[in-house]
């Protein structure tokens, strides 16, 4: 099918890795001004970065913490050009956290990759827990159908117009858009759908065709990131695609796509009772696996990482995923006993209010 050859081919946006440990943030409206996208993800504290270690570079995404000890992110940003996982840090609040394990979903590789199949998710654990940093509770309805929902990230910045624009230094971005299945356009519905709507291409005849007031595309390092919808993650940042002008670069009328949630709590909940199990059970000793083919090889030769937001004393242990949605004996049991302090992230109303009282001071200022 086209579509899926367009989503899952190597021209993908959010699939272009980068070297340069610069942080990004996402493509506005060109008729808004970027300090409201970075006053609106300040109110998801929840979502930081993951810088990655491979054999042959280091690699940047957006990460989200969904338990202390735990953090949600896309697939492909642990696997990379045949290369083992060798060191990973998630930064929230400027506070580097080390990854000890991590998994991604055993459909992502039996897929071959297709970002168009829906499995672009990943579960990694922290070596300590982030127990000062809210962590956003999952969304577990299936009603996401028109909800407003807010991408939140790290990714290139840049506008409607221009697209985004290489190496644009900026900061955590977040963006709203109404939410679609991905039936909507001929995809499985483990995914979920955006569209950047212009304000010049608006049709008042046709309200889908109207942009919010913070309409928003993810970019190259938004992967991982999150899609909220009323204050639960309901969304893995995973893709974008030039459906339109046939170009991925986060200009309007692009599709965004985001691994739906929803489709796979019980594999979340499986894989992390099952790095509980494998942490705690400290006779069982993890096993890296090459990420690329999922073939256990557990004796690989660890390369020491050079960088300082490395931590040199934690190696990642890739797990293989057995089936983890199968996973999950006393899971809830465990997490109501955990010291996680699970607020959710503000719902779509708080984030108008904030967003109005923000434009209202910014006119006092002026005045």
């Amino acid at each position: 099918m086209m579509i899926k050859r367009l989503i899952s081919s190597t021209t993908l946006l959010i699939a272009t890795f980068c070297f340069n440990n610069i942080v990004y943030a996402g493509t506005i409206r060109h008729d808004r001004t970027d300090e409201q996208y970075t006053s609106l993800a300040n109110l998801f504290p929840s979502v930081g970065y993951l810088n990655t270690k491979f054999s042959s570079g280091e690699d940047f995404c957006s990460a989200t913490l969904i338990d202390p000890n735990y953090i949600l992110t896309a697939a492909h940003c642990i696997d990379f050009n045949n290369e083992t996982l060798l060191n990973a840090t998630f930064v929230v609040n400027d506070i580097p956290y080390p990854v000890t394990n991590a998994t991604a979903h055993q459909n992502w590789f039996s897929s071959n990759r297709d970002f168009g199949a829906g499995y672009d998710i990943a579960v990694l654990r922290l070596a300590t827990p982030a127990i000062d940093i809210p962590s956003a509770p999952l969304f577990t309805g299936f009603d996401e159908l028109h909800q407003v929902g807010t991408y939140v990230g790290f990714g290139a910045t840049g506008n409607g117009l221009s697209g985004y624009l290489p190496n644009t230094k900026g900061t955590k971005r977040g963006g709203q858009n109404i939410v679609e299945l991905g039936s909507s356009l001929g995809l499985p519905d483990n995914l979920l759908l955006s569209d950047f709507d212009s304000p010049w291409t608006t049709n008042s005849i046709d309200p889908n065709t109207i942009p919010l007031d913070l309409e928003y595309a993810i970019a190259p390092g938004d992967s991982g990131g999150g899609l909220f919808i009323n204050g639960h993650i309901a969304g893995i940042n995973s893709f974008g695609w030039g459906r339109n002008d046939g170009l991925n670069n986060s200009s309007y009328n692009d599709v965004v796509g985001s691994t739906r949630i929803s489709s796979h709590i019980n594999w979340i909940y499986g894989a992390m009772r099952a790095m509980e199990t494998i942490h705690s059970d400290r006779s069982f000793n993890p096993i890296h696996f090459n990420t690329s083919s999922n073939d256990i090889s557990p004796d690989i030769t660890v390369v020491s990482p050079q960088e300082n937001y490395f931590d040199k004393s934690y190696e990642v242990a890739v797990i293989k995923d057995w089936g983890f949605e199968n996973y999950q004996p006393d899971l809830e049991r465990d997490r109501n006993n955990s010291r996680s302090k699970r607020v959710p992230e503000p719902s779509n109303i708080y984030v108008i209010l904030a967003l109005g009282m923000l434009s209202l001071f910014t006119k006092w200022q002026k005045a």
